[in-house]
């Protein structure tokens, strides 16, 4: 079970013993939700599942997205661990983020761990959803469906005019289809400290850029595409011998 004493590297391997446990009831779940979606006549539709992992005691919420009536027999399936700290909720997705360790190193998968907070939710709901009936897990089901590429985005004083105020871990934000995500970061290094173990990121706030002025939407779109230019060249320099093929260590 993930408790808080955990390091990140630790929480994440936890989460990653539950991989096929989760992906099993995907399965049993999704003719079910194809069942329900059947019904509907006003899409966008979401059915979700709250599950238990019993060797782990882990909870997940399961979930199925139709944007549409020709996604009914092919949802989205996606899922989320459900973590409390403090009485505090979050939502958690992870997987691996492709990094150089430093510019001597080729590029390799680190462990990540994507927490988001409530508050994140609630200014989803407010911001874009304008959806004052839906429950919280309609609305994360509603952001992690919608919005499945994250793009970073170095942040700076175009962007939040505030960000002077903040201390490095609040360097960079993503990019989404139905906004922009501010963040705070950081890395867990492993033990002789030369190597990052994990990326932990906690998604604090969202804003919808269509709310957002023009200055900052056109510094956003600037960031993106130097992100994009940079990264493209990264994977060029690193395919120039053969396939890339990242693992994790």
């Amino acid at each position: 079970m993930i408790v808080p004493s955990m390091t990140y590297k630790e929480m994440y391997d936890d989460l990653a013993k539950d991989k096929d446990k989760v992906e099993y009831r995907k399965e049993y779940y999704l003719q079910k939700a194809i069942k329900e979606f059947k019904k509907k006549r006003r899409f966008p539709a979401w059915q979700w599942y709250d599950i238990s992992i019993p060797s782990t005691g882990n909870q997940y919420i399961v979930f199925y997205y139709a944007e549409n009536a020709m996604q009914v027999e092919k949802p989205l399936c996606d899922s989320f661990f459900v973590y409390f700290v403090n009485n505090k909720r979050f939502a958690i997705h992870w997987g691996a983020s492709i990094i150089k360790q430093t510019q001597n190193h080729s590029m390799e998968a680190v462990r990540e761990i994507r927490a988001f907070t409530s508050h994140f939710f609630q200014r989803y709901k407010e911001r874009l959803l304008k959806d004052e009936s839906l429950l919280s897990n309609d609305v994360i089901c509603r952001f992690f469906s919608r919005n499945q590429d994250f793009i970073p985005i170095g942040i700076n004083e175009k962007i939040n005019n505030n960000i002077g105020n903040y201390d490095d871990k609040a360097n960079y934000g993503f990019r989404v289809r139905d906004g922009f995500c501010f963040t705070m970061s950081g890395v867990e290094n492993s033990d002789d400290e030369n190597r990052i173990d994990a990326i932990v990121t906690v998604f604090t706030t969202f804003v919808a850029e269509s709310s957002m002025s023009e200055i900052q939407r056109d510094a956003i779109e600037k960031e993106h595409w130097k992100n994009w230019l940079q990264s493209m060249k990264e994977f060029e320099k690193e395919a120039k011998d053969g396939i890339i093929s990242y693992t994790l260590q």
